[in-house]
């Protein structure tokens, strides 16, 4: 297996930010790796649900893998990969839209005021503290209620490194672990594609397509006033 030295991952589950209990503050970790450099391009802002239908989503990230098969100007692709995104996704809002129940929606109307925030790039340097966002795999029966079945998407609901040939993370870690994997942290991810690279990966480049939602260890709902304080303290 060819182990490229810029690899770029798609991120296509749903993700959380969990929230101590106590403190209502995100749970973090240091990346303390001087040899990598990572960044982390985000589609929706802290605390907000990422909006989109399935077609527009497939479209997005089989652009995004076209592009970066060849990362030889990193810079000049984390552009291309930026208006990819938005360029793709404005099109999708403009035909949610024109849907009355969608615009009356309380979280498409949350992701419209933070939009100017979506799709930003994050530089994750040596001793950077990074919230240690929580990816996790959609259920059969949540699938069932997206009715995308019988589409049969390519991305959906996997982890995928892009010039890899767009291997899915999930299949590739229960291979190695021989164990079903339906949940993962940034920090895992992280760890597992350095120790897979070893020395050969200088630079990772996340695509997060998920959701940026907030969760409390505990389960207890946050309110609207209690979203907006977290997302301030970051």
């Amino acid at each position: 297996m060819k182990i490229p030295e810029t690899l770029v991952v798609g991120i296509n589950t749903h993700g959380e930010i969990p929230v101590d209990s106590t403190t209502n503050k995100p749970l973090q970790f240091r990346f303390d790796d001087a040899d990598i450099n990572i960044y982390k391009l985000s589609a929706s802002a802290p605390g907000v649900s990422n909006i989109s239908t399935i077609e527009p989503f497939e479209s997005m990230n089989q652009k995004i893998s076209e592009c970066v098969q060849d990362m030889d100007q990193i810079s000049s692709k984390m552009a291309k990969i930026k208006k990819i995104c938005r360029s793709n996704n404005r099109e999708n809002l403009e035909n949610m839209m024109r849907d009355p129940k969608i615009r009356s929606d309380a979280k498409f109307r949350e992701y419209m005021h933070q939009y100017d925030n979506a799709f930003q790039w994050q530089h994750i340097a040596t001793d950077c503290v990074i919230d240690n966002k929580t990816y996790i795999k959609f259920t059969e029966e949540e699938i069932r209620e997206l009715d995308i079945e019988s589409k049969e998407p390519e991305y959906f609901n996997r982890i995928v490194f892009y010039n890899m040939d767009n291997i899915d993370l999930f299949t590739l870690i229960e291979s190695v672990m021989d164990t079903k994997i339906e949940t993962l942290t940034l920090k895992d991810l992280i760890d597992f594609i350095i120790n897979l690279g070893k020395d050969k990966v200088k630079t990772i480049i996340f695509v997060d397509l998920s959701c940026s939602t907030f969760h409390r260890e505990d389960g207890h709902a946050l309110s609207p006033r209690e979203i907006r304080a977290i997302r301030r303290s970051l």
